[in-house]
């Protein structure tokens, strides 16, 4: 095997052990992606986002971290920096959707959106929701 064909393997190799890698991490924090998806229906974040204009029917992004934060019944001062990592883990797993907006001073702010699967998740009486579901199966007694 000659020089070229060795680099192409280990790199082929190098590939597949980050793919592994990133993998084992994924799977190591999906724990952790359904208690935020459960605490954040449990809050009311969706239905919060969802009524701030964030809501499927347009697909536009439209609530901020902060803006939900203001809907909470909580004077802690580290609410919306919370907020702002629970949704952007959800918006990594498309539960939401976020975009960058830039404010006129020139600051960049995230704004979120209900995603296509986070609807699913939305207290609606009339099409009902996977959220009795999903918090059953986090439950600490549920045998799973």
């Amino acid at each position: 095997m000659g020089p070229l064909a060795n680099e192409a393997f280990t790199n082929s190799s190098d590939q597949k052990e980050d793919e592994a890698c990133v993998y084992a991490m994924q799977l190591s924090i999906s724990c952790t992606f359904l208690k935020v998806l459960n605490t954040s229906i449990e809050l009311g974040l969706l239905d919060i986002i969802h009524d701030l204009g964030g809501g499927t029917s347009d697909g536009v992004p439209a609530a901020t971290a902060a803006a939900v934060a203001a809907q909470l019944p909580t004077k802690n001062p580290e609410a919306p920096s919370t907020i702002e990592r629970m949704l952007r883990l959800l918006a990594s797993y498309n539960v939401l959707g976020c975009s960058l907006r830039v404010l006129e001073d020139g600051r960049v702010e995230r704004v979120y959106g209900i995603a296509p699967a986070g609807k699913y998740f939305l207290r609606n009486k009339e099409e009902g929701s996977l959220a009795s579901i999903l918090s059953l199966s986090c439950h600490p007694r549920f045998p799973g």
